[in-house]
């Protein structure tokens, strides 16, 4: 009797500590795609009818893992599925991940709509006659536009009054009614398109989503040998949203702390698209001339900014040169202090290399030619490959990304470099320039991406290209 309940003591006890290992258990035990249900993205992989099938589906696995999960900490499973195809796995967030997501979202699509001005709200604004301290801000040329339509209005408002004393006084001359209407006819002309560009004015909600994403880690800059504390990228980016749209404030603030509480319990990966975008980059590298300060051929670099900042870096007018992301900006700095010029001046500080440069929401733009002669890439049908990549130091000892092309690339890449020697050539990778170094000579069938690359990025870099060396798509 004493063994047997010593037995049942010693099984309590393992049964306690078990329950205890696994409490609460929304906590501590992670379902998977089958209990807390998921998503299954099967992709078919393009390989060449003389490629190592196994070789190929293991390389391609290896570098999407490491795009999508490159510190195995989110639960993504792939695996191998028959001859060419990759099954990826993602289970779905858990239901308070769901919520809070949900409750962000419907914050920002309020927000949005907010941002929109009505016609009963500029009436009444200009009725009132503070319509630019209502919607203006602290951007100068959004309070002018404000502040002229105000004038327009009190304008057609004035001419009205004396037009109808003028009507109701039977010794007003025809001229003086005359003349009235025309001045109400001329301040209505001037303000309908103005009023028009302002009530079309909204906030995108792509906008807030960049914003969202960039870096909240407070940054430092040195000034006169002192250390000068300054705002997170996305701090910086919520105070111009802030003074942009003034009406917003409030809603802002309710968006960043229903953003902040989605943040703290998300993986980072809490829907199937985001797993979709991230694993549509393909290696797809091109080939750029970059546009140079002393030599702007086809591009007014000026009017290039001020479109980047109006419309966004796709939708500018130019058919010779297109902004293109940089991918890091510490590649482009050897130093802290380097760092912290380049994100106060962008345009500045690549002015020193040579380079046009631009910003928009954070993002550090370069302004690339577009056109057949000052491009190599993959349109209209043009078919080059990489055949290998491996890594070599470059000619100051460091390490590099080496490249070898076929027959076709190389010539195609003998046709580029040739005419362009001494100009800056960017290498863009899924469609963001990784560098840009000045051409030394014509470049053939081999070449070499150079740059203050760690080994975690000349490693990334390598596997990235080698999928596409081996052409799986």
């Amino acid at each position: 009797m004493k063994g047997v309940i010593w037995k049942l003591v010693l099984i309590a006890a393992v049964i306690a500590v078990c329950v205890w290992s696994v409490y609460p258990p929304e906590q501590k035990i992670r379902l998977g795609k089958d209990l807390r249900g998921g998503v299954s993205l099967v992709y078919a992989v393009n390989i060449p009818g003389d490629g190592n099938r196994d070789e190929v589906l293991a390389q391609v696995i290896d570098v999407l893992k490491q795009r999508v999960n490159p510190q195995g900490v989110l639960d993504i499973a792939f695996q191998p599925q028959g001859l060419d195809r990759i099954e990826i796995v993602m289970p779905l967030p858990s239901p308070d991940v769901r919520v809070r997501q949900l409750e962000f979202k419907e914050k920002l699509e309020a927000m949005v709509a907010q941002s929109v001005i009505t016609e009963l709200q500029l009436d009444q604004a200009l009725a009132a006659g503070d319509a630019a301290a209502r919607f203006g801000g602290e951007d100068a040329d959004r309070v002018a536009q404000f502040t002229s339509l105000q004038a327009l209005y009190a304008e057609s408002q004035s001419a009205r009054n004396q037009l109808q004393e003028a009507m109701a006084d039977p010794n007003a001359s025809v001229d003086l009614t005359e003349a009235l209407q025309d001045r109400i006819a001329r301040a209505e002309l001037r303000s309908d398109q103005l009023r028009a560009d302002l009530l079309a004015a909204r906030l995108p909600e792509a906008r807030v989503q960049t914003v969202l994403k960039l870096p909240n880690t407070a940054r430092t800059q040195i000034v006169d040998n002192e250390v000068v504390a300054m705002p997170s990228r996305r701090a910086e980016q919520i105070d111009l949203l802030r003074a942009e749209f003034p009406h917003l404030s409030s809603s802002l603030s309710d968006l960043l702390e229903s953003y902040g509480a989605y943040e703290e319990v998300r993986t980072g990966l809490d829907d199937p698209e985001d797993l979709k975008r991230m694993l549509q980059g393909a290696g797809v590298l091109e080939y750029h001339i970059a546009v140079t300060t002393a030599d702007p051929q086809g591009v007014n670099p000026d009017d290039m900014r001020s479109q980047l900042l109006e419309r966004g870096p796709r939708n500018t007018d130019s058919v010779v040169g297109r902004w293109f992301p940089i991918n890091d900006i510490k590649q482009w700095a050897d130093t802290p202090e380097q760092v912290a010029a380049l994100e106060a001046d962008p345009a500045s500080y690549f002015a020193g290399r040579g380079l046009v440069a631009g910003a928009r929401d954070g993002q550090v733009y370069l302004l690339l030619y577009v056109t057949p002669e000052k491009s190599m890439t993959h349109e209209n049908g043009e078919q080059w490959s990489m055949q290998r990549t491996f890594r070599q130091p470059d000619e100051l000892g460091r390490d590099a990304v080496g490249f070898s092309l076929d027959t076709n690339g190389g010539r195609l890449m003998s046709q580029l470099t040739g005419p362009h020697i001494g100009q800056p050539m960017a290498i863009v990778l899924d469609g963001q320039v990784y560098s840009a170094p000045n051409l030394n000579g014509r470049i053939a069938d081999r070449g070499v991406i150079t740059g203050s690359f760690s080994r975690a990025e000349i490693e990334y870099l390598i596997r990235v290209l080698a999928a596409g060396a081996l052409e799986a798509r």
